[in-house]
């Protein structure tokens, strides 16, 4: 039995102890996985076993797990109680495609990733020295530094799938995603992270024309060039220099709800000379792939809350202007509310509808970063609103200011998380937009398109 999933990509159904059948189809990507599947038939009561040996392709969706404390101003602002906004329980449902063969039709129970994790018969750090079990004296040793499968093929004593092999230290080598146009730049290439950190895969990325799409579980760079078939480097990244300058974007966040995280933000990917546990060179405040750097976020949000934070390479928490977030203990982000920032028409920006967002870097007299400010505008029918937030006392922005003026590189990701509540929950306050999050309810896409760069006057 084959469920079809996005890629497609199509797993092992699972049926009295066999594998029945693995194939996966997700375009030019290197094999880090050894698939060995079995395929059984049956004739009155003769069995027989045939073993077949194939290099398979894999492309793992995973979600990020990102556990941050936010830091916010000191600004107070008094609210009155608003309405408290709870996600409805949207669920997309992908239609299975289903192919049955014998008594296998309506038995099979689908093998998921964590079922693949955890019952993998050959522990990945042990493969090198590992011999298959052959029914004939041929025998085979896996090369877990390979990508191509040995070419014996044997006939197995058991059917099992005998190894999912992880392999952090390699790329797919296929990570360009296309070119989008940045307006006063001009053409940036694309690239798509091939893991969110180490151990989890990152899923894959649309660019074209003025529009950068990621999918769930995707992260993706801008970059100078890309080229398919090299490793990853860090000197392509774009280096954007934004000291006393501005960056403009539309957002389309209709599908991020409570537990969901679209976020845009900028780090120095190009001077970072250590190419991380993800080998991608990526580098950010929570150091997810091991290496610590500063980190500006101009946007995390989803239809609900928004945030903007400042990060010094050694701070996590930052400093946070916005709107939602807190449990029992805090609050988060309170510099707007749920009459400027929400999904209905009465808000000032309705977040079911794209909108613009605007980051400014001053600089002061001595020619240092002055202030991150951030203007979120939105023009509708009959309507034309903006709403804004400052941060100019961070204690770290030195580090910042030289960032900036260095150059930065734009980055997007999507993820979601069951405990996002830093994000969007409640807060002591009661005002914050989400009572709970409920990751399973965000779209598959975030958007990010329009990209323009100005000099401040």
């Amino acid at each position: 039995r084959l469920r079809n999933l996005d890629c497609p990509q199509r797993y092992p159904s699972y049926h009295r102890g066999w594998v029945v059948t693995a194939s996966i189809d997700c375009g030019p990507k290197t094999s880090y996985a050894r698939m060995f599947s079995t395929t059984t038939s049956s004739t009155g009561t003769t069995q027989t076993r045939t073993t077949t040996t194939r290099v398979t392709t894999t492309e793992t969706t995973t979600t990020v797990e990102r556990k941050t404390t936010r830091r916010t101003t000191s600004t107070q602002v008094t609210t009155t109680t608003q309405p408290t906004t709870t996600v409805a329980e949207k669920k997309t449902t992908t239609v299975a495609e289903t192919t049955t063969t014998g008594d296998t039709a309506g038995r099979g129970d689908d093998w998921n990733h964590d079922f693949f994790k955890a019952h993998s018969l050959l522990d990945a750090a042990a493969l090198t020295s590992t011999t298959l079990p052959s029914t004939t004296s041929t025998s085979t040793t896996l090369d877990p530094t390979s990508t191509t499968m040995p070419e014996a093929t044997t006939k197995l004593e058991y059917p099992v799938l005998q190894a999912l092999l992880v392999i952090p230290n390699a790329t797919t080598r296929n990570h360009c995603r296309g070119k989008i146009e940045v307006a006063g730049h001009g053409q940036v290439s694309i690239v798509a992270a091939e893991w969110n950190f180490p151990g989890e895969r990152a899923t894959d990325v649309r660019a074209s024309g003025a529009a950068l799409m990621p999918r769930m579980g995707a992260r993706a760079y801008f970059a100078d060039e890309c080229e398919d078939g090299a490793d990853f480097d860090g000197k392509r990244y774009m280096s954007l220099r934004l000291l006393g300058r501005k960056l403009k974007y539309t957002v389309d966040l209709s599908e991020a709800h409570c537990g969901c995280n679209a976020a845009f933000y900028l780090v120095p990917m190009a001077r970072n000379n250590d190419p991380s546990k993800c080998n991608d060179y990526y580098c950010d405040a929570t150091s997810v792939c091991g290496v610590a750097c500063a980190e500006i976020d101009v946007q995390e949000g989803n239809i609900h809350a928004w945030h903007s934070t400042l990060h010094s390479s050694t701070d996590v928490a930052g400093l946070t202007v916005g709107y939602g977030g807190g449990d029992m203990s805090y609050n988060s982000a309170r510099d707007w509310s749920n009459k400027s920032y929400a999904p209905n028409d009465q808000a000032c920006i309705n977040t079911l509808y794209p909108f613009e967002v605007e980051a400014s870097f001053p600089k002061d007299r001595a020619g240092h970063l002055s202030a991150m400010v951030i203007r979120l505008s939105q023009t509708r029918p009959g309507r034309s609103c903006q709403t804004s937030a400052n941060i100019t006392s961070y204690a770290n922005i030195p580090e910042i200011s030289r960032a900036l003026a260095e150059g930065v590189t734009p980055v997007a990701s999507y993820w979601s998380n069951k405990n996002m509540l830093w994000l969007d929950g409640l807060g002591a306050d009661g005002d914050g937009p989400c009572a709970r999050d409920a990751p399973d309810a965000c779209g598959d896409f975030s958007r990010f398109s329009d990209f323009a760069v100005e000099d401040l006057n």
